[in-house]
């Protein structure tokens, strides 16, 4: 019950980013819209900085040991029937916080979302409108913060990043994924930034990462080298 806002809310504020109002006013109505209105690119925006702080951020899931522990399945089964159908009688914790953070990486990264999102940019009256670039950067920065930070990377946030890669290297080397050739391109640029810190990161002479991070960050430029050789032998063939 308490994880449902999230969901909610995710949902709804992701829907603002690459959205476009469409109006069915007829001609001659008074006050009559046009069909196709983007939305506003300052709103795009808002919606962008708030699921970067309150779903991909560093800080965006932490909780006591107390709060978690007090997590206990529910027994009511004539009324839910959730006794039946558990897996397990302690939270998955980890795994709600991703699936809720796999929500609006899903979105975002569709190649149909990425396709309006350049469209839109052409719809706007204002001069500075809101564009793919922008996105792929902002979310490489919030969700790959560790790197700038230099600081070890807790397990919700080791989660997010397999989940973020998994979307850029699918951009790379999937081309029957569809969407603009830019959004390739752009997913090309964001895996070599982040092996970039990954490098600056574990080769310096004294890294303050725990095990976990090391481990990860290795992996991480390990499957970063093999998509980008993936997909120079694609362009080969």
């Amino acid at each position: 019950q308490g994880f449902r806002p999230y969901w909610t809310g995710v949902g709804n504020v992701s829907r603002y980013i690459g959205g476009i109002y469409h109006h069915r006013d007829h001609v001659g109505d008074p006050n009559g819209r046009a069909p196709m209105v983007p939305v506003s690119a300052a709103r795009q925006r808002e919606a962008l900085a708030f699921l970067t702080e309150h779903v991909f951020g560093a800080k965006a899931f932490a909780w006591t040991p107390e709060l978690l522990n007090k997590l206990a399945p529910e027994r009511w089964s004539d009324f839910t029937g959730s006794v039946r159908k558990q897996r397990r009688i302690d939270y998955p914790i980890h795994e709600v916080v991703l699936n809720i953070q796999r929500q609006p990486l899903h979105r975002l990264y569709d190649p149909l979302l990425l396709s309006r999102v350049q469209d839109l940019e052409l719809r706007y009256e204002e001069r500075d409108p809101f564009t793919m670039p922008e996105l792929f950067a902002e979310l490489r920065q919030a969700i790959w913060a560790e790197l700038e930070t230099e600081t070890s990377i807790d397990s919700f946030r080791r989660n997010l990043q397999r989940a973020h890669l998994d979307k850029l290297v699918g951009l790379l080397v999937d081309p029957s994924a569809g969407g603009p050739e830019d959004a390739r391109a752009l997913a090309r640029v964001d895996l070599k930034e982040i092996a970039t810190g990954i490098n600056a990161l574990l080769d310096s002479p004294s890294p303050t990462l725990d095990a976990y991070s090391q481990a990860h960050l290795d992996e991480t430029r390990a499957l970063i080298a093999a998509a980008l050789a993936a997909e120079l032998e694609r362009k080969i063939h």
